[in-house]
């Protein structure tokens, strides 16, 4: 296998300050004012005799599906997600708009990331790569972020939350599978930033001289919200600092592949969704027992944009079928990963949220009153279904 690797910076210009609103909050009515740090496209070109396979993770709260289409048109075999950070510019995304519209310099930054993929992956394809090198072995590590990252509905589940690692020949990372709300900051913060996992990220890239591709696992509930002690840029560090330690220091080997082959599979479908059902429940309970206005607003102002039916991707990446990640266009919550652990004990299946598209929350406890719940617009057995049927074929 041959890895090859870009890293191209997307950090908006100056014109679009005080032009364009940051992504993330329902609540947060304020313009970007500044830049904190760049935030950055990544792409992961993944090549052996028959395929290639190329990965991008944007820093912004989620994908337009307007970049996968794009991405797909130079490259079948492509996987656009997001790392979820929710200070970066709007995706102008139909389901993500709480009620409110694009204006015109947030509509010219949507399609300057779609420029900037389309040229990018033309560019990675022509092995025009910041590296490149070949991989005959990989190394899968995990390390357990339970310390930082908790579920923030109920901070005292037992589940360990574990992040993953994976080294190439030369014992140097190349993908940090994240399951953690990349949100320290909070909605006041009107500076453009990577927050949490660009900051780890990027501090990875340094040590290693690698790019480092960053992919979020089943965060739809696992946040810092109980281990953050304020939401500024230097609990960014201090938490930053802390996952980077046990990245480096406490990380255990699970295993190592001798990659013979990588595969690629993706299927295709219409969802019902639960746009009626929604409405039902949000009308027949006070707004102040489930979620505060703000957040009622914004899920109510969703349903009305949102159809009977939602087209949905769902792709898998395997290496030699016994390390699988498993792309949705949707934030999964930790129930989702803890189920699919249950049904394949005998591979390791990882959830990658926030890809090909944003179709809102995906759990398992569609009957709780929680806003991850009424954030959940399809039925969860008929996405899971599809999963474990994708899996058991390749």
């Amino acid at each position: 296998m041959i890895i090859s690797s870009l890293k191209i910076n997307i950090t908006p210009t100056q014109k679009y300050l005080n032009n364009i609103r940051l992504d993330g909050y329902a609540n947060r009515i304020n313009y970007a004012s500044g830049i904190h740090d760049d935030i950055y496209l990544r792409i992961l070109h993944l090549k052996d005799r028959s395929k290639n396979i190329v990965l991008a993770s944007l820093e912004l709260v989620g994908v337009n599906n307007l970049w996968q289409k794009s991405a797909e048109r130079i490259v079948n075999n492509s996987v656009i997600t997001a790392t979820h950070t929710h200070s970066a510019p709007r995706i102008c995304h139909d389901y993500l708009m709480w009620g409110l519209q694009c204006n015109e310099y947030e509509i010219d930054y949507l399609n300057y990331i779609n420029n900037t993929l389309s040229s990018s992956l033309s560019s990675a394809l022509m092995n025009q790569a910041v590296s490149s090198h070949i991989v005959n072995n990989i190394f899968f590590y995990e390390t357990e972020i339970t310390s930082i990252c908790r579920n923030r509905d109920n901070p005292r589940e037992s589940s360990k939350v574990k992040a993953y690692i994976i080294n190439d020949d030369n014992d140097i990372p190349f993908i940090l599978y994240f399951p953690c709300h990349s949100t320290v900051l909070g909605f006041d913060n009107t500076y453009i930033s990577g927050d949490l996992i660009g900051y780890v990220v990027s501090q990875l890239e340094r040590e290693s001289k690698n790019v480092v591709l960053p992919l979020i696992g089943a965060a739809g509930d696992i946040s810092t919200r109980y281990t953050r002690v304020k939401q500024d840029f230097s609990e960014v560090e201090r938490l930053g600092n802390q996952i980077i330690d046990l990245v480096n220091n406490r990380k255990r080997l699970i295993n190592e592949i001798a990659v013979k082959e990588i595969n690629y599979k993706t299927i295709d479908f219409l969802a019902k969704t639960r746009k009626n059902i929604l409405i039902n429940i949000l009308n027949g309970v006070s707004k102040s027992d489930i979620v505060r206005d703000y957040e009622l607003n914004a899920i109510m102002n969703t349903l009305k944009v949102l159809p009977e039916k939602v087209s949905v991707k769902i792709g898998l990446l395997a290496f030699n079928k016994s390390l699988l990640f498993v792309f949705i266009p949707f934030e999964p919550t930790y129930d989702v990963q803890l189920l699919l652990n249950e049904h394949t004990h005998d591979k390791v299946v990882l959830l990658v949220g926030y890809s090909y598209d944003y179709l809102g929350y995906l759990t398992s406890q569609e009957e709780s009153f929680t806003y991850e719940n009424l954030m959940t617009f399809v039925h969860f057995n008929e996405i899971f279904n599809k999963i474990i049927n994708l899996i058991r074929d390749i």
